[in-house]
């Protein structure tokens, strides 16, 4: 896949629309993007504002406070080529300057294969709205998720044959009959299965289900 560089916009491939809690009106959106925004901010004051294509992280200076981010010291890039040190005086915070933005996660396929995390983000709420408006949402927040696959989950208990439960050979054939996976332990020979991999199974076949 070629590159993309920073003064590609960048597009979005999905948004999870899911639930802050099971019962709850608030939506929290999740957006997966070709890209990660380029985080370069322009410092007007005390307020810090990095955009790129629609998509904003806000940050505010509090001089003498050291508790931002629990203390750690990073540098942020500012639009004017210099660097700003950040030691516990630069606080995250809700948006700023009259932009109109909702907070969501943002994360790129290639990152959420690596660690399942979506990073903090702001969208301006017209993109969020036009994207939504022409297309469906996701609902699954794991969809994208590799664990949530057989072939992860296949390989996983082949790397680690002590998960499953040894069990006799007579045992084998009638949880085989009941469509249970039995594999055999490549040390010692013995069949052997997992309720929790079929539990697991389960659900990854009940979600593709719903999905097709």
């Amino acid at each position: 896949m070629e590159a993309k560089h920073l003064s590609d916009g960048i597009n979005i491939i999905d948004v999870i629309a899911k639930p802050y809690m099971v019962g709850s009106k608030t939506i929290c959106y999740y957006v997966v993007v070709d890209r990660a925004p380029a985080l370069i901010y322009q410092r007007d004051g005390n307020k810090l504002t990095a955009h790129d294509s629609g998509f904003y992280d806000f940050m505010q200076i509090e001089p003498g406070s050291r508790d931002a981010f629990a203390g750690r010291k990073f540098s942020i890039q500012l639009a004017n080529g210099t660097q700003y040190e950040c030691d516990g005086q630069v606080w995250s915070c809700a948006p700023h300057g009259g932009i109109d933005a909702v907070q969501v996660g943002v994360a790129t396929l290639g990152a959420l294969e690596q660690c399942y995390v979506f990073s903090a983000s702001h969208l301006a709420r017209e993109k969020l709205h036009a994207w939504l408006a022409a297309n469906k949402p996701s609902s699954d927040y794991y969809k994208y998720d590799p664990r949530s696959t057989l072939a992860w989950q296949d390989k996983l208990y082949r790397d680690h044959p002590s998960f499953d439960k040894p069990v006799s050979a007579k045992r084998a054939r009638k949880l085989r009959k009941r469509g249970v996976t039995i594999r055999r332990n490549p040390n010692t020979g013995a069949p052997g299965w997992s309720p929790t991999y079929e539990r697991k199974k389960a659900e990854i076949i009940a979600k593709a289900a719903g999905a097709a």
